[in-house]
């Protein structure tokens, strides 16, 4: 709910009656929902508060302006939500980061070979 006629800036005036009066429940506006239909230039555009006959009531205007100077006038504006979304890499298993920076020979203790398990060394046959 704005504080004046017009919607501030990253804000926009509703689209519809619709959107006007589940925004008017959502705001606990204790307006008249469904809002009441007028077609006032002079008025703002979209979905208000004003005074009626003194009493406080909902408005969508199909015809107003998005910069209404109307001092009892108080726009209900639609805000865009921005999204952003993070990947994050999964992080690895210690006991999987293998890599290769030192030696092959199977009693070999650098810090690549000590993650390895302990197995017992199969005979080879060689043709």
């Amino acid at each position: 709910l704005s504080s004046s006629a017009t919607c501030p800036s990253g804000a926009s005036a509703l689209k519809s009656a619709t959107e006007c009066g589940m925004a008017a429940q959502q705001l606990k506006l204790g307006t008249s929902i469904p809002p009441l239909s007028v077609s006032e230039s002079a008025a703002p555009a979209g979905c208000y508060t004003g005074e009626d006959g003194g009493v406080r009531k909902l408005f969508f205007n199909d015809a107003g302006v998005l910069d209404s100077l109307l001092e009892h006038a108080r726009a209900v504006c639609g805000w865009i939500a921005e999204t952003t979304t993070t990947t994050i890499a999964p992080t690895p298993n210690p006991d999987e980061e293998l890599g290769y920076r030192g030696s092959c020979k199977p009693d070999a203790r650098d810090l690549d070979h000590l993650k390895l398990p302990v197995r017992e060394l199969a005979e080879v046959s060689t043709i």
